[in-house]
This record gives C-alpha cells, sequence and structure tokens, in this order.
C-alpha cells in the first residue's frame, strides 16, 4: 500500500480501511490516512481520530489535530483544546492552536 492508494480509498468512501491504517503498525501510511480521512465526516471517522490524540507518534498527532479542525465537527475543540493544553511537543501544540482556530 502507497499513499496513492491510501487517497484511493478516501475518494470511494472507504473508510473503514483507512481506519485499519491508522490503527495499523505502518505510521507512515497511518499518517497519510488521517490527512485524507476528514473527507469522509461521519461519527465512525471522527472517533478514529480523536482515539489518536494521544498517539506516541508526534507526527501522527499533528496530522490528526489536523484532520479534526478540518472536519469541521465542533465536538473535535474540546479535544483540540486538550491537545494544546498538555502535549509535551510544540510543533503538536501549534497544530491543535491552528486547527481549533478553523473550527
Amino acid at each position: 500500500m502507497n499513499s496513492e492508494k491510501v487517497k484511493s480509498l478516501a475518494e470511494k468512501g472507504k473508510y473503514e480501511k483507512l481506519i485499519k491504517i491508522i490503527d495499523g503498525k505502518k505510521i507512515d501510511l497511518a499518517i497519510e490516512a488521517a490527512k485524507v480521512l476528514p473527507a469522509i465526516k461521519n461519527d465512525e471517522t471522527y472517533n478514529c481520530l480523536v482515539r489518536h490524540i494521544r498517539d506516541a507518534d508526534k507526527n501522527l498527532r499533528i496530522a490528526v489535530a489536523t484532520a479534526l479542525g478540518e472536519m469541521g465537527n465542533e465536538r473535535g475543540k474540546a479535544h483540540l483544546q486538550h491537545m494544546a493544553e498538555h502535549d509535551s511537543d510544540p510543533d503538536v501544540v501549534a497544530a491543535a492552536l491552528a486547527a481549533e482556530k478553523k473550527l
């Protein structure tokens, strides 16, 4: 699987497969999946992103914060505020603050 395949899954609305990728072990693909997931706005995709706000990988947390902002779901605001206040990485904090402004 590659990033083009991930984008194709989003275009086809195959959110279940994208969620499996994000939940999987291949972090580069998980980041790509998080970036395209906002195109599919439903509770499952939102909940998947929220599950990963505390992921061990900084780049996935950044992608998740950005995706939550792009999703436009007001419920994401509390999660983004939590990330901005409690994440130890300044890049994640910056991404959370920028995403929160989109909501």
